[in-house]
């Protein structure tokens, strides 16, 4: 699957997320030189519940918000397009009611 732009798809994986019950979030992105100046051609929406929160020394009780999640969308540049490098699907929790 081709976008024009990283936030045609973020868009796209949002509107996703809202009908298959779960948010998402930006995650990790790459850089490279091209004639001297940094071009993105890496990017990956993730799951909110991706990953793992860092313990902390707060004594508040909150719920867990990061449980380890595998759902995310990468997308590669491509020429002047975004193409979709990855996509998984499942996740490891509880979906929401759309």
């Amino acid at each position: 699957m081709f976008f024009d732009s990283q936030e045609e798809a973020e868009k796209f994986y949002v509107n996703y997320g809202k009908i298959s019950g779960f948010c998402i979030r930006k995650s990790s992105t790459k850089y490279r030189n091209v004639d001297g100046a940094k071009e993105l051609y890496l990017r990956d929406f993730v799951c909110s519940k991706q990953g793992f929160k860092a313990p902390s020394n707060t004594k508040q009780i909150r719920g867990h918000t990061r449980i380890g999640c595998k759902a995310k969308l990468s997308l590669m540049k491509d020429g002047e397009k975004w193409k979709v490098n990855n996509f998984v699907e499942g996740h490891a929790h509880v979906l929401c009611t759309p």
